[in-house]
This record gives structure tokens, C-alpha cells and sequence, in this order.
């Protein structure tokens, strides 16, 4: 969560991103139909306070969150020469770019670190072996046939 912590707080700073950093206090702004109209508000802010807190755990979760701030933002502001719907429609692209090469590219965080036995165990080649541990012909090639230890070739 690191990786969007950081993306979250470079998108912060961009500029006419302060429409975005907190929540939107539609009483003061006079704009009362907003709870109306949106119905699950969300902001850059929140979602850095919910990563801070585990209350947002995954990178998809983190994802779904700024875009729903976005999304509120132009759905509120609806016509698109609004400098605020512009605003969300840049940063919006700006943020999914970012997450695309900087966040969606890390490995899965769930994933489960392979101990190194366990890495070289994968790097043996399969043996077909039969109930009596030996190979499928059930014998072992002579001493004569077997390769002499020394110098390989390069």
C-alpha cells in the first residue's frame, strides 16, 4: 500500500486537485441537493485516511476509491465545460495512467513467498518414477556410461 500512498499523495498536490482533497461541505458551499445526487461520497482525503487506518487493504479497493471521487465530481457537475468536472476528468486520466505502470504492474501482494527449498525443488527436472522409487526402465545406466566429472564445455 506504499506505492499508493505515494500515487495518492502526488495526485493530491497536482494542481486543482483541492477540489478533491476533502470531503464536500455542501452546506457551506449552498449546494444542498448534493447529498441527493451523490449518493456514496468519497474524497482523496478519505482515502488516504482509510489506507492509513486498514480500512481500505487492497490496491483494487484503493482504485475503486479515487475513481468514486472522481465519478462524484462529474456527476455533480454534469456539463463539461464545469472547471471542476474538467478538473476530475484530467485527474481521473492522470491517476489511471499512473496506477496502470506504477501500481497495477507490482506483484500481487497476496501472494505467497515460495521458500528457497522449494524454488530449487521446482528447478529439478520431473522424474518419472514407478511404486519402486526407481526410474521407469528400473535400473540404474552402468558406471561405464555414466558422464566423467571434469571440465565442461563452454
Amino acid at each position: 500500500m506504499r506505492k499508493c500512498l505515494q500515487t495518492l499523495k502526488y495526485l493530491m498536490g497536482q494542481p486543482n486537485a483541492h477540489w478533491f482533497n476533502d470531503p464536500v461541505d455542501y452546506v457551506a458551499l449552498g449546494i444542498l441537493d448534493y447529498p441527493t445526487i451523490v449518493k456514496n461520497p468519497m474524497d482523496l482525503g478519505t482515502v488516504k485516511r482509510n489506507i492509513e487506518t486498514g480500512v481500505i487493504e487492497t490496491r483494487e479497493q484503493f482504485k475503486t476509491a479515487v475513481i468514486l471521487t472522481f465519478k462524484n465530481a462529474i456527476l455533480y457537475n454534469e456539463k463539461r465545460e464545469n472547471a471542476v468536472n474538467i478538473a476530475a476528468r484530467t485527474l481521473q486520466a492522470g491517476f489511471e495512467n499512473r496506477y496502470r505502470t506504477q501500481i497495477e504492474t507490482l506483484e500481487p501482494l497476496d501472494k505467497p513467498k515460495e521458500e528457497p527449498k522449494e524454488a530449487e525443488k521446482k528447478k529439478e527436472p520431473a522424474r518419472n518414477r514407478s511404486k519402486s522409487g526407481k526410474g521407469s526402465s528400473g535400473s540404474r545406466p552402468s558406471k561405464a556410461s555414466r558422464a566423467k566429472p571434469g571440465p565442461r564445455p563452454q
